[in-house]
């Protein structure tokens, strides 16, 4: 009997053995025909897009900036869906692939006939099919994206919210005067262009407000740095408080409270304020119609004053005290002076600058020149800039000696990668790509570019150490199908059976060799 017993004991530890071998195989051929499956099928492995949705309003992202995982067959119109399924919008409006409007926080961003509506930029050019001057999205229902598409919806606001009045009572001056034949559909491509290279080359205050007024969206990560370059800054160094309060400002953060910090007082206060940090300092308060204390050392009539009074006899404005005057400064500072034209001093001191950059334009050109004497990119821009803000016509004859304008001349200085010379066949140029993308917007919505379009109304920012490591952008995945969950799902449950085969079999061993030594001690007790 006890013979047997043993018998059938090994017997069982060979077959739980033979089981615990037989498992894995099992496992690994389920994996295998899980993937020859996804091989064999339709499904592609998924893409990772970059996307953000900012609105202009409250220059304010709805989504993102986030890196998404989604479907290798995904279009613009299923990205929106799949922001929806995850909570970032509400809803969206399609007609098939065209973007009719996007509801967030139960507020609805639509299409309308003054012409706001929703731009569609990928990679910093529109797509083909996109109609510029509707703001619609591409109706190409075939466009499927890419593994590293940047994808950026921008709401773009109507004409008639884009009037900004300053507390003081004067309204910008622009866009009565204005040609709107001048700015041609395809510019707004060319400007894309310029802000997509920007963007990419340069992370400072100065190209954040500039791609902010051009209404261009960027990063998490690029945001925090630039945002922690300004906590930074010298509290004493008013150039540097002006490019931040503009940066900010674009950014939709009050300038009151950057992470504790009331750059606005601080302007106010700032001691040893130059002619040119004056004029910056007035179009960096009225961006968003900022309060200066009245009887600071820099208030608005302070600063005005200080504009005033760098006026030379000929009509032109000098950087410097006991400098000459240049047509770069007489043109920042007629910009700074375009809200308070209302004032008879300032308009008088604006018609004196207007006729003295008329006297400085270059015949044989029909531009600006740079003390070398070639075509300067930035002093032209700078001027379209003036021109724009005053309501200036650039089809005035003054400033139109042939047929070709002064924003077509400075189109000529663009580069193939999107970027500006500042001189012909020159190198790419940051100083020369920001001014020209101020002249573009300002020549576009035919006032000036420092100025926000809706006011920024929150209470600033979150205290952000210095000492944070910049994050990167937030990242939402979203798998196509679940064949990798089931695999791993599968594998834990094929691990746990050998696991499971190897204890039973190793107690089968164990009690085997238990009744051999017990059937051994009966013989013995026998013989």
């Amino acid at each position: 009997m006890s013979r047997l017993c043993i018998r059938t004991s090994c017997l069982l530890c060979c077959l739980l053995l033979l089981c615990c071998l037989w498992i894995r195989p099992v496992v690994s051929a389920s994996r295998s025909s899980g993937a020859e499956t996804s091989e064999a099928g339709v499904s592609e492995p998924p893409i990772r897009i970059s996307v953000s949705i900012f609105e202009n309003t409250g220059h304010s992202y709805l989504a993102g900036p986030l890196s998404l995982q989604c479907p290798a067959s995904s279009t613009p119109a299923s990205v929106l869906e799949l922001l929806c399924s995850y909570a970032y919008l509400d809803s969206v409006l399609l007609e098939g692939e065209t973007l009719l409007s996007i509801t967030a926080d139960d507020r609805v961003y639509g299409t309308s006939d003054d012409g706001s509506g929703w731009m569609l930029i990928i990679n910093g050019q529109t797509p083909d099919g996109l109609s510029d001057e509707d703001g619609s999205d591409p109706a190409d229902e075939n466009l499927q994206l890419q593994s590293g598409d940047v994808l950026e919806w921008i709401y773009r606001v109507g004409e008639n919210n884009q009037e900004v009045v300053s507390a003081d009572g004067y309204a910008a001056r622009g866009g009565g005067g204005l040609d709107k034949t001048l700015w041609q559909s395809e510019y707004s491509n060319l400007m894309n262009r310029a802000c997509s290279w920007l963007k990419s080359s340069c992370r400072n205050a100065e190209a954040l407000y500039t791609l902010g007024s051009a209404g261009v969206a960027v990063d998490h990560k690029y945001l925090t740095n630039v945002l922690r370059e300004i906590i930074d800054s010298d509290p004493n160094d008013a150039g540097a408080l002006a490019d931040g309060i503009l940066a900010v400002s674009f950014c939709g953060i009050s300038a009151e409270n950057i992470s504790g910090r009331n750059l606005i007082l601080e302007l106010a206060n700032c001691p040893d304020v130059d002619r040119q940090e004056a004029m910056l300092a007035l179009a960096a308060a009225d961006c968003n119609n900022y309060s200066l204390p009245k009887g600071s050392s820099n208030d608005r009539s302070a600063l005005l004053n200080v504009i005033l009074a760098a006026q030379n006899e000929d009509g032109s404005v000098s950087s410097l005290r006991g400098e000459t005057g240049t047509t770069l400064a007489t043109a920042l500072a007629l910009t700074a002076l375009a809200p308070y034209c209302d004032d008879q001093a300032v308009r008088t001191a604006s018609d004196r600058g207007i006729d003295y950059l008329a006297a400085q334009l270059d015949p044989a050109t029909g531009g600006y020149l740079d003390s070398s004497g070639a075509l300067s990119c930035k002093t032209t821009a700078s001027v379209i800039t003036a021109l724009s803000s005053l309501g200036v016509s650039l089809s005035d004859e003054r400033f139109c000696p042939g047929d070709t304008n002064l924003l077509q001349l400075m189109f000529t200085l663009q580069l193939d990668n999107g970027s500006f010379s500042e001189t012909p066949d020159g190198a790419s140029d940051i100083d020369a790509t920001e001014a020209a993308i101020l002249a573009m917007v300002a020549q576009k919505n035919s006032h000036s570019p420092y100025l926000l379009r809706s006011p920024v109304t929150g209470s600033g920012s979150p205290v952000l150490p210095t000492s944070e490591v910049a994050a990167e952008s937030s990242e939402v995945s979203v798998s196509e199908t679940d064949s990798e969950p089931v695999a791993g799902i599968s594998f834990l449950f094929g691990a746990a059976g050998l696991a499971i085969g190897i204890l039973l079999g190793a107690i089968a061993l164990f009690a085997a060799v238990r009744l051999m030594k017990r059937a051994d001690r009966e013989d013995e007790t026998k013989d």
